[in-house]
């Protein structure tokens, strides 16, 4: 077995992915501490509500990928992972 430089294989992909789905649960917790706490929502809505839809979304979105993930199967593997390395990227 040779190393291939840009070339993940299905476990490297499993392991990030099963390493990833805390982060995510603890960045949507995290966002909700930081607007709800000390009204900081009532004193700047606007910015409030961006943050958490931007925030928020990119989560939802990395978490419902997570779950249709395994039911593509192999036919949409590259996409799955194209899909999943975007996500992962985009900052939370």
């Amino acid at each position: 077995m040779t190393f291939e430089r840009h070339k993940m294989n299905k476990r490297v992909v499993q392991d990030l992915k099963k390493r990833s789905t805390i982060g995510i649960l603890f960045y949507i917790v995290l966002s909700l501490i930081l607007v709800f706490a000390d009204n900081f929502h009532e004193r700047y809505l606007i910015f409030s509500m961006f943050f958490l839809l931007s925030l928020d979304g990119i989560c939802l979105f990395r978490l419902i990928h997570l779950a249709v993930f395994p039911k593509m199967g192999e036919r949409y593997e590259t996409l799955n992972k194209n899909i999943f390395l975007q996500a992962s990227l985009s900052p939370p």
